[in-house]
């Protein structure tokens, strides 16, 4: 790995007014002193919603957006669309195994690549049925790539469902203890992490809590069995997700 080389997505893939389109991708090979665009948004797409690095083969790089999974085997001169059903709103890459990634499929669901992306099969497991839901969001455990969460939101905005696996993806458990966190605004707001070094620790960012009693940051340490809203500062101010 090499710290200089930096990427750059642009676009903002959320369904608002106030959304802009992006202008391509860009990359840094100095730590972000200079940029080069390598991609056009007529090869990647106009909004982007991430961009991932083949840990094994530097040459093969991802973005996903409104153009569903592109692919690059060539470090970015040429891009294929390799996953194009919808929307991607996220993708995960497990770190330690190159040849395995996640995508997350607007109204169709959690998707998995056994070989560095070429092709996908849609996981279903105990996740919903496709059209039901909107926007998807996932996290991996960097400490056990066996685990990951997926936030799925609803039509009002709301959310759907939060869902674990600790199988791959082979079969999910419905978190139904995770609060609203989203309020109504799980098509604009909606971000997932795991703590790196403990699988059962998630934290989940959404709607800002205008509300006496909304959620807006929350966290579990039990695998999602019961979470709680860490928004809250000494203070006594929310912080805006």
């Amino acid at each position: 790995a090499n710290p200089d080389i930096v990427y750059y997505a642009t676009g903002e893939l959320h369904d608002s007014g106030d959304s802009f389109y992006g202008d391509g991708l860009f990359k840094s090979v100095n730590g972000g002193a200079g940029w080069a665009q390598i991609a056009s948004r007529s090869s990647v797409g106009s909004y982007l919603s991430r961009v991932a690095v083949n840990l094994s083969n530097s040459s093969m790089l991802y973005v996903a957006g409104d153009r569903g999974v592109m692919r690059s085997i060539n470090g970015g001169a040429n891009w294929t669309a390799t996953l194009a059903t919808d929307w991607c709103y996220d993708l995960a890459l497990d770190p330690s195994n190159s040849n395995v990634l996640y995508a997350a499929i607007y109204g169709a669901g959690v998707y998995k690549s056994v070989d560095a992306g070429a092709n996908w099969a849609r996981l279903a497991g105990g996740l919903p049925a496709a059209g039901t839901f909107q926007r998807v969001n996932l996290a991996i455990a960097p400490s056990n790539t066996q685990v990951l969460y997926a936030s799925f939101v609803g039509p009002g905005g709301d959310l759907f469902g939060m869902f674990r696996t600790a199988n791959g993806g082979a079969s999910w458990t419905a978190l139904a203890a995770t609060p609203n966190y989203l309020g109504t605004q799980g098509w604009y707001d909606n971000c997932l992490i795991v703590d790196p070094t403990n699988a059962a620790i998630c934290y989940a960012g959404g709607q800002y809590p205008f509300n006496v009693g909304e959620h807006g940051l929350i966290r579990t340490a039990n695998g999602g069995a019961s979470w709680t809203d860490i928004s809250v500062g000494v203070d006594l101010i929310h912080v805006h997700p």
